[in-house]
């Protein structure tokens, strides 16, 4: 069978990732190549492939809307970035209710969910480094992505700093994933 075949999605099952809130993104490159950039003395030096990820980054809410940018790093091998969807700190009813029938299944895309936003974002980047460097259909980046969605402000002040911090401390946590 080929990979696509024995595929299983690593996202929470039955969780709405069109629901508004916060989530800490992480993508890595293929095979952890250091092609975004050096981490030298706890700072960052930006390579030309990762200022293409910075720029497809900073432009996803051109693209959606509902979604604000919020921390974010580049790594020499990785990004971190916090995506919120919505208005994140509105509290109601509306995250008590149900499911809706369209939420993102596995091998379906849903617009405006976290899936399609980091599916869009990781083939743009991949479509636009190829360019660069003259070689369609190379891989760049790993092929699923880390998420965590933020449940609430500790959490989210405690991934906030791991995201700033982590040119500082890239030699002793080169994978930080929250």
């Amino acid at each position: 069978m080929s990979e696509s075949h024995n595929r299983r999605s690593i996202r929470l099952k039955g969780f709405d990732y069109s629901q508004d809130g916060l989530y800490c993104i992480t993508i890595c490159t293929f095979d952890w190549q250091e092609t975004l950039g050096q981490s030298l003395d706890g700072q960052m030096h930006i390579s030309p492939f990762g200022t293409c990820v910075l720029q497809a980054w900073s432009s996803i809410p051109l693209h959606f809307p509902r979604v604000r940018l919020r921390e974010f790093v580049l790594m020499p091998n990785h990004l971190h970035g916090i995506i919120e969807l919505g208005s994140a700190y509105d509290v109601g009813a509306r995250h008590d209710v149900p499911l809706p029938a369209s939420s993102e299944s596995f091998g379906q895309s849903t617009p405006g969910t976290i899936p399609t936003i980091v599916r869009l974002f990781k083939s743009g980047v991949t479509k636009a480094v190829n360019e660069t460097r003259n070689t369609p259909g190379e891989r760049f980046w790993q092929r699923n992505y880390h998420e965590h969605i933020i449940r609430d402000k500790q959490d989210y002040m405690y991934i906030a700093e791991k995201i700033r911090t982590n040119p500082q401390t890239w030699e002793e946590d080169q994978f930080f994933a929250p």
